[in-house]
């Protein structure tokens, strides 16, 4: 019986060539803003549109055919080389120093604060300060340590009105204050830029501040990478620092974020207040083994297998030095602008909101969000709550526009992305929804 011939395997190098190659060829053939058109639909919300740029979801077919043809040598030999190049482009951006980046891990959002959150010596009556606009799963996080630990939860008040720098005053007043008062503070969270409402910290104001008190910070940066600016938004001496690179960067959904700790910091400053070994997954003899880890760090609390590529997916975070090329080629527009102001005016006459109104919700100008009032009488004896449960459902089932509804200082707001593919005409859709859910008296 004669041996059927064979071609000789392909190389590893081979096989991340042509795929760079892919990539190129995609990125040169395809407009890098997202594809999707100006349809009947108001698409304002910034998890419905924006992500992932052209030829993005081609690019991950190649490596999901890959993944399914040869599933041992991609996990084991392909993977680990795209994703040191994932990691090296993502600090990148960040702006992590390379003497930093070794403890720059690649892990979904929420996991990482509980992770964080769990490396903590909590006693009954320890103190954590945060802003009164974080993200719901960081509320989350800090109501099952307030009733599994004895935590104590302390806010601290932001205002529309204020600046950015004012802010970044008022959270560091209340930690001053707590500090004098000798309350064992042991944590300050923060966000660089909120999700709802949308207001910007100064993050090395606040770390700097945190850190000669001798408190530890977490910073969520989620909004971060794929803003402009985004690399003033990490500051190397916070303690650990989270975000994702799909809201404004556009890489699909699904296990694409970050987390950076300072070790240093952990074995040093905060010995003692923090635990680095409830960071580890596994002893520092295996942690090399893993591929988003270097030896001694492992900041992925949930996926635990070595390349196992059934809990799993490296696709999405493969992808990130495309959507950093794709972003680098769009470019930063300051067009949105003129439609956030035009349509912000237009919104409001509709309405018959004064501009003073207008203004008390006004982001910062280097984001490209805006923060509408919702009229008072819409809320009826209902109360905003019940509107936030309703109108989300009512504006898209009725009306065709997917927009978030948000509650801040005692009023309630909608969140649009004012991204290349909202225009005037869909502040001015929205306005007219609003006034007609309103008109009718819906939450009466």
């Amino acid at each position: 019986m004669s041996i059927i011939p064979h071609a000789p395997p392909i190389s590893i190098d081979q096989i991340i060539s042509e795929y760079r190659t892919k990539e190129e060829l995609i990125l040169a053939s395809h407009h890098p803003a997202p594809q999707w058109g100006r349809g009947p639909c108001s698409y304002l919300n910034s998890a419905a549109f924006g992500e992932p740029p052209g030829g993005c979801l081609e690019l991950k077919s190649e490596l999901t055919l890959l993944c399914y043809q040869q599933p041992m040598f991609y996990h084991r030999s392909v993977v680990p080389r795209l994703v040191e190049d994932s990691r090296f482009a993502a600090c990148d951006l960040i702006g992590i120093d390379p003497s930093l980046r070794s403890t720059f891990s690649f892990v979904p959002v929420t996991s990482a604060i509980f992770t964080v959150l769990l490396s903590f010596s909590w006693s009954p009556g320890d103190v954590v300060v945060t802003t009164d606009v974080i993200y719901h799963s960081v509320k989350d996080a800090l109501l099952y340590l307030q009733a599994e630990k004895g935590v104590v939860w302390k806010v601290a008040e932001t205002s529309f009105r204020g600046t950015c720098e004012a802010r970044g005053a008022t959270l560091n007043s209340l930690v001053s204050s707590l500090v004098s008062s000798s309350v064992p503070l042991k944590l300050v969270i923060f966000d660089a830029i909120s999700s709802k409402p949308t207001l910007t910290f100064p993050v090395s104001s606040i770390v700097s501040h945190c850190r000669s008190l001798g408190i530890p910070t977490l910073v969520d940066a989620a909004h971060a990478p794929g803003n402009k600016g985004g690399r003033r938004h990490f500051d190397p001496d916070c303690t650990f620092w989270v975000c994702t690179f799909h809201k404004w960067l556009g890489v699909p959904r699904g296990g694409a974020g970050g987390m950076w700790v300072n070790l240093v910091d952990l074995k040093d400053k905060f010995k003692g207040i923090i635990d680095p070994a409830r960071l580890v997954t596994e002893g520092e003899e295996v942690a090399g083994s893993y591929v988003d880890a270097k030896p001694g760090i492992l900041t992925d609390g949930i996926f635990r297998g070595v390349y196992d590529e059934s809990t799993r997916e490296y696709e999405n975070i493969i992808l990130i030095p495309f959507c950093v090329k794709s972003r680098e080629k769009r470019g930063y527009s300051e067009e949105w602008k003129g439609v956030r102001r035009e349509g912000e005016k237009v919104y409001g006459d509709i309405l018959g909101l004064r501009e003073e109104e207008m203004g008390t919700w006004r982001v910062d100008d280097e984001v490209p969000i805006s923060c509408l009032e919702l009229p008072e009488k819409l809320k009826g004896g209902g109360g905003w709550k019940e509107v936030k449960k309703r109108l989300v459902k009512i504006l898209w089932e009725e009306f065709s526009i997917e927009v978030p509804v948000f509650l801040h200082g005692g009023k309630a707001g909608l969140r649009v992305t004012v991204s290349d593919a909202v225009c005037v005409s869909d502040f001015a859709r929205l306005g007219m929804a609003v006034k007609e859910v309103t008109e009718r008296g819906e939450f009466q």
